[in-house]
């Protein structure tokens, strides 16, 4: 975490995701990292050649912003690395986000080291092959920067230093594996300051864990502090309002049903893990958004995510008819040819551009309804597709969205539906269903099903996971989509 910041995190994702389909990516990638001095070349001594990416590659995954290579033979982003790089959502809201999310167990965190392997030994989980199928056994669930939220609201509250030191996260967090833990935890806490009761250390290993996540805490927005030498971690939002939100953002991530669970205790799912955490849960509001200009700051990067071009351009009496023709996959990007400096790439494709996870979200709603034996149109002017599938015509419009957004994106493409049934209805007798799509998890017990399956007849497509989920009581669409 000591090496993240907006601009090297930003460039990072945008090389991985803009070569990840050329003949050597790494190399390519390495060469846009130096060129633009993100990182140190990192040198091997084997091989007298720069490998960069080799060495920090891992910050992508266990940020969630792609899936891991280790599991996936090239590099694909997760839909929430996507939303980053159109400037969907900013650089703290992204670090809030997925601190306060980050779990554990998880698919990311599977290995045994060799001590731990050694401290398993004569015990029931001494074959279990990863660390994750220990944590799900053994009963761990909980989520680091929740827990911490939680004992520095408590120490608040009491009257106490509104912080923890390293010594303190190491010896009293670090051992807690439930959130049923947080009040002894406090309570021990409270022990050691007044009257000076310590539990031991847990060593080196602990201490540079709990090092981590305070680089890590201090890059949200909500939590304050120091890293380095005595370092230590607080609370960084000043307002009452701003921290009784982020409690009720907490009170979620404490329920059971919102943890990551492999299907199969004894199988880890690790694809599954990183389809839940890099996709956005519209059920878990964002942040308090932090105050930044429309310009690119720091915390866009790249600056902030485009109108749709329809939102800017659409007039009264400006489209009268669908122009329908067969869809052709949208290109998500592709590598410069002629520079690799960031500034050419700022001209090149993010300024004229960026509906990376919309244009993602459509190409795989045409591939499953192709799949299916559907004809599939596009309308560049009017809707994103338009699918025939047993005499019956789908109207679909997709949304990249975000908590923040979630609800204007929804009644404007309700709006944007009921114009183009309308426009289709003109000369067409044929049965239509009117869909709208979300680059985005909508959980089953959400408002939005029974309002928009419910209330609108309509159907709804969103993520899960990695793949794509449909809410309709139109049994032709549970087979067109599901």
């Amino acid at each position: 975490m000591g090496v993240v910041t907006p601009r090297t995190l930003y460039h990072i994702l945008w090389a991985a995701n803009t070569y990840a389909a050329s003949r050597d990516p790494s190399s390519e990638i390495n060469q846009y990292m130096i060129a633009n001095q993100l990182l140190t070349a990192n040198v091997r001594t084997d091989s007298g050649q720069p490998d960069a990416w080799r060495d920090y590659q891992q910050i992508l995954p266990e940020l969630g912003l792609i899936f891991s290579t280790a599991i996936e033979d090239q590099i694909r982003p997760t839909p929430l690395g996507l939303s980053f790089l159109d400037g969907a959502i900013s650089f703290s809201e992204l670090m809030a986000y997925q601190a306060l999310r980050y779990q554990y167990p998880n698919g990311h965190q599977v290995a045994i080291q060799r001590p731990q392997r050694q401290l398993l030994s004569g015990t029931q989980y001494e074959s279990t092959p990863t660390l994750s199928e220990i944590q799900q056994l053994s009963g761990v669930r909980i989520r680091p920067a929740v827990l911490v939220w939680h004992v520095l609201r408590a120490l608040e509250g009491a009257g106490e230093r509104v912080s923890l030191s390293v010594s303190e996260l190491e010896n009293y967090l670090v051992r807690c594996y439930r959130h049923e833990d947080t009040n002894a935890c406090i309570e021990a806490v409270l022990r050691s300051r007044r009257n000076g009761i310590a539990l031991p250390s847990y060593g080196s290993h602990a201490r540079r864990n709990a090092q981590d996540w305070i680089k890590f805490l201090i890059l949200t927005g909500l939590f304050g502090g120091a890293a380095g030498a005595g370092a230590n971690v607080g609370i960084a939002l000043v307002s009452e309002e701003d921290r009784a939100a982020i409690d009720d953002i907490c009170a979620r991530l404490v329920s059971p049903a919102s943890f990551w669970n492999t299907t199969n205790v004894h199988q880890i799912d690790r694809r599954g893990w990183y389809g839940y955490f890099g996709t956005l849960d519209l059920s878990v509001p964002f942040i308090p958004a932090p105050q930044v200009s429309d310009e690119a700051s720091s915390e866009y990067v790249g600056g902030r995510e485009h109108i749709e071009p329809s939102e800017e351009s659409e007039t009264v009496g400006g489209i009268t008819a669908m122009q329908l023709q067969p869809f052709q996959p949208i290109s998500i990007g592709s590598p410069s040819s002629s520079s690799q400096t960031i500034e050419s790439i700022y001209s090149a494709e993010l300024s004229i551009s960026a509906h990376r996870l919309h244009d993602t979200m459509v190409n795989l709603i045409a591939s499953r309804c192709s799949a299916r034996g559907a004809t599939v149109f596009q309308d560049p002017s009017t809707v994103d597709l338009l699918v025939q599938f047993r005499e019956i015509e789908f109207l679909i419009e997709v949304k990249s969205v975000t908590p923040r957004n979630f609800i204007s994106r929804l009644r404007y493409a309700i709006g944007q539906v009921l114009h183009y049934d309308y426009l289709r209805s003109i000369g067409s007798t044929v049965q239509r269903r009117r869909v709208i799509g979300v680059a985005a998890q909508v959980r089953p017990d959400s408002w939005c099903i029974e309002f928009v399956n419910g209330h609108l007849h309509f159907d709804l497509l969103s993520l899960h996971d990695r793949a794509l989920a449909v809410s309709s009581q139109e049994p032709a669409a549970n087979e067109l989509f599901g």
